[in-house]
């Protein structure tokens, strides 16, 4: 299965805001990818509190998935380092 998505420079402030919302919730950020939908979810350590964003497929520029829906797990930390120089995009 593979997946491509594609954003834009305002979208990417969007979803560093986004990372940056979850990291509230928890340390790790759920990634799930359905045809139509990227879900992002964020668990707190004692399982007490979540948050769940969901990002329809016309957030970004190209959005394709082909096969299984993926999932994934990373660290909120590592990702947000991705997008944080998304402000000055």
């Amino acid at each position: 299965a593979m997946f491509v998505a594609k954003a834009g420079a305002d979208e990417a402030r969007v979803w560093h805001l986004l990372l940056k919302a979850l990291s509230r919730v928890g340390s790790e950020l759920f990634l799930e990818v359905q045809q139509d939908q990227m879900i992002l979810r964020a668990l707190n350590a004692s399982r007490s509190a979540f948050a769940t964003i969901r990002l329809p497929s016309s957030f970004f520029n190209t959005f394709r998935v082909t096969g299984e829906v993926e999932k994934c797990k990373i660290l909120l930390k590592s990702a947000a380092a991705i997008f944080k120089n998304a402000q000055v995009l």
